[in-house]
């Protein structure tokens, strides 16, 4: 596990905070908000049946923002949203910035390699969704 080494003082605590996506088997997508992503998806596994994938998470606190966004497909009042083409088109947007982000935010080589395989198996993993939208209807 990674962790990032901040100086407060030169940074606002806004960029100390990230905004992840995390998906079910189900392709249901969780948004959510923390410190530590990594920690707060073993967490979220931990208390869920199904298997999860972290997705992505942003440098920022987006998580109200973005839960007013996609209200109409939120799951019961929660955190977590029915997939749908406006959030994947969002998540994708910012999973394919990332090169881009990287140089601004001068990330890590190795945090680039674990983002690279988060993509890869997300790509796999929406493979296996769309075969179930396609056998069950939303």
């Amino acid at each position: 596990m990674y962790f990032l080494k901040l100086n407060p003082i030169t940074l606002n605590m806004e960029r100390l905070i990230f905004t992840y996506f995390i998906q079910d088997e189900l392709g249901n997508i969780k948004i959510g908000k923390s410190i530590n992503p990594e920690k707060r998806f073993i967490e979220s596994q931990v208390g869920n049946a199904l298997k999860l994938t972290l997705i992505l998470y942003i440098f920022g606190d987006k998580e109200k923002q973005l839960h007013q966004k996609f209200d109409f497909y939120r799951i019961r009042n929660g955190e977590w949203f029915k997939p749908n083409k406006q959030l994947t088109r969002f998540i994708n947007s910012k999973m394919n910035g990332f090169e881009v982000l990287k140089e601004k935010r001068k990330f890590h080589d190795s945090k680039i390699d674990e983002q690279a395989k988060w993509y890869e198996s997300i790509i796999n993993h929406r493979k296996e969704i769309e075969i179930k939208e396609n056998q069950f209807s939303w």
